[in-house]
C-alpha cells in the first residue's frame, strides 16, 4: 500500500492520500513508509478501527457533507483532522481489525456478535459504492483494503482451510483483487549471513480493469532500498523480450548502442545506476511497445497446468481495490 500512495502522491501531487489505521501499527511503520517513497508531511493519517465510523468518515472524505447521527456516534474529533476532497488512495488497514460498534460495546456476547462484522462491512460497501458513483461527486478516488488469511482448522479433507475475514461482500465489490505471497527460499544474504531480500508473488485474484485477469508477477523486495527493486524488473523483461540475454550468471546486452556489453546479475543494481544511458534506453523500448509482444510473450501468464494446481486458492487475497472508475 505505500508503494502506491507514494506513485500517486508522485503523479498527482494536488490529490492527497490518506490511511485509516485500524490497527494502530503505523507509528512503528512510518520510517519503512517514509523508505518507500511516501511524503509523511501530505498524507492524512486517521486512527479509526469501528465500522460504522470508517464509513462515515469515507463518506464526509468524497462528499464533504452528510449527517450523522447521534446514535451512529461519530466522533467529532475524528471529523476535524479530515479534509473533504478528491483524494487519490484512501487506505485502510486492515479490514481483519474493524470492529462493528455493537460488537465492541457488546464485549464477549459471542451470540450477538456472530456475522455483526460481515454486515457492518457490507453496509459500508453500500454506502461508499453508492457515493463514488454519483454524478455530483464524480470521485476518482481509490479504497485501498488490506486483507488477512485465516485458516479454518475444522474445514474438512478436501476443503481450502484458508479464508478471509470480513465476510464474502468485499470479494464481490472489488474491482481488483491481488493475492501476496512470499516465495519459499528466495532470500538473499550479505557477507554477515544476514537477509537482505526476498521475492514477493503477486498474482491476480479479479481483475476488471485489464486484460490479465490470472496474470502474476514476482518482485524482489530489498530492505535498504525503496522496496520493489525496479533494475532486476528491468532486467527480467528485457531477457523475456531477447533485449538481454542471460548466460550463465553474466548478463549479455543485445541493443546495438551497447554492443559486448556484459555485467554480472548480482551487479545489476550498480550498473544500472551508474550507466543510466542503458537504463533510460530499455524503459524506452519497453514502453514504446515495441519489443514486448503480449500476444507472444504475455508476462507472468498463468499456464493452465498452474491453474489447475492453484484451484484453492483462488480467494487468498491480501488486497482489494474498489474503484469508482469502472
Amino acid at each position: 500500500m505505500y508503494l502506491a500512495i507514494a506513485q500517486s502522491q508522485k503523479r498527482y501531487p494536488d490529490k492527497p492520500c490518506a490511511i485509516i489505521d485500524a490497527e494502530n501499527q503505523f507509528r512503528f511503520q512510518a520510517s519503512w513508509a517514509e523508505r518507500a517513497g511516501v511524503d509523511l508531511n501530505k498524507l492524512v493519517l486517521i486512527p479509526c478501527s469501528i465500522t460504522e465510523e470508517i464509513a462515515d468518515i469515507i463518506y464526509y472524505m468524497i462528499v464533504g457533507k452528510g449527517k450523522f447521527s447521534e446514535k451512529r456516534g461519530t466522533s467529532s474529533k475524528l471529523l476535524e483532522i479530515v479534509e473533504p476532497g478528491n483524494y487519490g488512495i484512501i487506505g485502510i488497514d486492515s479490514v481483519s481489525k474493524m470492529v462493528p460498534k455493537d460488537s465492541s460495546e457488546k464485549g464477549s456476547d459471542e451470540k450477538k456478535r456472530r456475522g455483526a462484522k460481515a454486515a457492518a462491512i457490507s453496509d459500508l460497501l453500500d454506502k461508499i459504492q453508492g457515493v463514488m458513483t454519483r454524478s455530483d461527486c464524480n470521485s476518482k478516488t481509490i479504497l485501498y483494503f488490506i486483507n488477512q488469511l485465516r485458516k479454518n482448522p475444522n474445514s474438512g479433507m478436501f476443503e481450502n482451510p484458508e479464508y478471509r475475514t470480513g465476510g464474502n461482500s468485499l470479494k464481490f465489490a472489488n474491482t481488483i483483487a491481488l493475492q501476496a505471497k512470499r516465495v519459499p527460499k528466495s532470500e538473499e544474504y550479505d557477507a554477515q549471513n544476514n537477509i537482505t531480500s526476498h521475492l514477493m508473488r503477486v498474482k491476480f485474484v479479479k481483475n476488471k480493469c485489464g486484460g490479465c485477469p490470472d496474470g502474476w508477477a514476482d518482485l524482489r523486495i530489498r530492505y535498504d532500498q525503496q522496496g520493489v527493486d525496479n533494475y532486476e524488473e528491468l532486467i527480467d523483461i528485457g531477457i523475456l523480450n531477447d533485449v538481454l540475454s542471460e548466460n550463465g550468471k553474466k548478463i549479455i546486452v543485445n541493443i546495438p548502442e551497447f554492443s559486448d556489453f556484459k555485467f554480472l546479475r548480482s551487479d545489476c543494481n550498480d550498473v544500472l545506476k551508474k550507466n543510466k544511458e542503458l537504463k533510460s534506453k530499455l524503459l524506452e523500448l519497453f514502453k514504446t511497445g515495441k519489443v514486448f509482444d503480449v500476444k507472444k510473450k504475455s508476462f507472468g501468464k498463468i499456464t493452465s497446468d498452474d491453474n489447475e494446481d492453484n484451484s484453492n486458492d483462488d480467494e487468498d487475497v491480501s488486497g482489494d481495490f474498489v474503484s469508482s472508475e469502472n
